[in-house]
């Protein structure tokens, strides 16, 4: 819990350092919606608490625990506590700190919120705002000269997923950045673009439409070059979300935002524009007419190229995703044959699927990308598996197992599990051409794997009991296979003791999952500090063992407990015996 509202201290700092400036320097753009940006964050017990229940509550998260570890942790109390000050903005200069509790603003109490819009209305134009602070028990006023911004604040959010996006509630509406994504972006330019469009949609008003996104998008890269970041790295930007997302690739008539190679280019033709102002020393205000996307004409043909390049490019790293996930599973599976005695079958070692494997919104783009249709499709192969010994390639289609026919793709695994004596024989069609392949029969622990495209950091048993899952985003959040490989043993834990509905659960398949991982030659000692720093950014996984309403999966208290344990009793069985008689 304390990582987490570590983390939570941590992104937001982050999130207003970078934003705030942006903020300021859109005030001339953002018309008569301003507030004065003071470059903290202040929080009061009723809000934070406020913002947690309102946004969980209908996912049926239990937030109690984490709610009442930050009342705790932080202090707060009815009235706004400063837990963040921005270095070089107005508070900064004016001489706030952290652990000021405010009191007052322009002489009127605070009862609870911070609520500077409403002090902002009251008092257009002026150029100081005064506070009262209680700073360790004494009271203290305190003159800021005002900085006047777009009235939307930056929010950090323990959410593990690659987004930001806009919420409005009461005093804690505002532009909010994901872990996830400041994750992804080491640099702090390329959130900087990011926040320039969130808050562009602000100044614009508008929604989700590809006409809407373009118009943020043009607009966002003078509020961010007004502020001083690199706009030039804008397109490589999206780009990269893009090559992360083989599907965002594809239009297939669904999508909000603009087909990413128009976006790219219509992004380079703005920052061209903007280097223009720049270099003849033109203010940077946005042509009235492309604000109201009167959009260049673009080359079709070098669209359609890039947009071709970048499908290459996405499509590429979802198979190279997909053999990684194949190569630990099928570690996994052949050093496992000693702990799941009654799982022990032949395996395949491949990725297999088919366009039903798929969610609703991904069915088309799955056809698009692969040409797979209901047939089960070979993705990828494990390295040195049957299945790549055999000669199978990505893209063959599975007719049959041993005369059987297959029409879905756990009955590829269960035929496969019934060659207990020969080797499996597979009917395939490559192109127009059918026909067989003999897979070296070779036992481990028979599951198959399936791979979600997307940016969660997720992974889990399938429930028709024969597959693990795993989202491709689990690959940007682990830092190397063995603590893949712990992800990964973990589900297969479940399937081998087949037990997965109750808290007690977890651990167990915790502590079998570590010994099928340093069975594969994996070092499981990095276990402890991998789900300590995943929970972390999973808040709610701690909670559950906190309170009444413990989920299936187990908190993580009981669970690190038993990862732990497990941890060293392996560490232990590896080292040598010592005689204690010699010299």
């Amino acid at each position: 819990m304390a990582l987490a509202l570590d983390g939570l201290l941590k992104g937001q700092a982050r999130v207003q350092r970078i934003v705030d400036p942006i903020r300021i320097a859109g005030a001339p753009l953002c018309d008569e919606r301003l507030t004065p940006v003071l470059g903290i964050f202040a929080i009061d017990r009723g809000s934070f608490a406020d913002f947690y229940e309102t946004w969980y509550r209908g996912r049926g998260v239990f937030v109690e625990p984490f709610i009442d570890a930050a009342i705790a942790k932080f202090d707060l109390g009815k009235r706004p506590k400063v837990l963040q000050v921005v270095p070089g903005l107005a508070a900064d200069r004016a001489g706030l700190k952290p652990g000021d509790v405010i009191t007052a603003i322009g002489g009127r109490k605070v009862k609870r919120h911070l609520r500077l819009e409403r002090w902002a209305n009251r008092n257009p134009g002026r150029t100081t705002l005064e506070l009262r602070v209680d700073r360790n028990g004494t009271s203290k006023d305190i003159a800021v000269d005002v900085e006047w911004g777009c009235a939307i604040d930056a929010r950090f959010h323990l959410d593990s997923r690659w987004n930001a996006f806009q919420w409005f509630f009461g005093d804690l509406s505002g532009v909010y950045f994901n872990e996830g994504l400041l994750r992804a972006q080491p640099g702090d330019d390329e959130v900087a673009v990011i926040g320039g469009h969130e808050i562009a949609h602000f100044i614009l008003s508008s929604g989700s439409s590809e006409r809407t996104e373009a118009e943020a998008d043009y607009l966002g890269l003078y509020l961010v070059a007004r502020s001083g970041y690199d706009i030039s790295k804008a397109p490589e930007l999206w780009d990269e979300a893009i090559r992360g997302d083989p599907f965002a690739t594809i239009d297939w008539g669904v999508s909000t935002h603009p087909q990413s190679a128009a976006r790219a280019e219509e992004l380079q033709a703005t920052i061209a524009e903007i280097e223009k102002k720049l270099a003849r020393g033109s203010p940077l205000v946005p042509n009235a007419k492309r604000w109201s996307l009167d959009r260049p004409a673009l080359d079709e043909t070098r669209v359609d190229a890039r947009n071709a390049q970048l499908q290459g490019e996405a499509l590429e790293r979802f198979r190279l995703d997909q053999q990684r996930i194949a190569n630990v599973v099928y570690r996994l599976s052949l050093a496992g044959t000693s702990v799941c005695p009654k799982h022990v079958a032949p395996v395949v070692g491949a990725v297999v699927g088919r366009r039903q494997d798929f969610a609703r919104s991904e069915k088309g783009q799955i056809q698009a990308a692969f040409d797979v249709n209901d047939e089960v499709t070979v993705f990828a192969l494990a390295e040195g598996s049957p299945a790549s010994r055999a000669g199978l390639l990505p893209g063959d289609r599975i007719l049959a197992v041993n005369g059987s026919k297959v029409t879905r793709t756990k009955h590829v695994f269960d035929e496969v599990r019934k060659s207990r004596s020969g080797d499996p024989v597979l009917r395939i069609r490559r192109d127009k051409d059918v026909s067989e392949v003999t897979l070296p029969r070779t036992l481990g622990c028979s599951y198959g794997v399936l791979v979600w495209p997307g940016t969660s950091i997720s992974a889990g048993r399938h429930k028709n009991g024969k597959e693990i899952w795993a989202s491709t985003g689990i690959l940007r959040y682990v830092a190397d296979d063995d603590e893949l490989a712990i992800e990964l043993s973990h589900q297969m834990g479940h399937h081998v003791l087949k037990s997965f509905r109750t808290a007690d659960d977890e651990p167990r398949a915790d502590e079998l999952g570590l010994r099928i991982a340093s069975l594969a030659g994996f070092d499981v000692s990095k276990a402890p500090a991998y789900w300590d720093r995943k929970s972390s950014v999973q808040f709610w996984l701690i909670s559950s063992d906190m309170g009444p309403h413990n989920t299936p999966h187990g908190g993580m208290s009981l669970r690190a407990r038993a990862i732990r344990n497990a941890v060293a009793e392996l560490d232990a069985a590896q080292k040598p015996a010592t005689d204690s008689t010699a010299p």
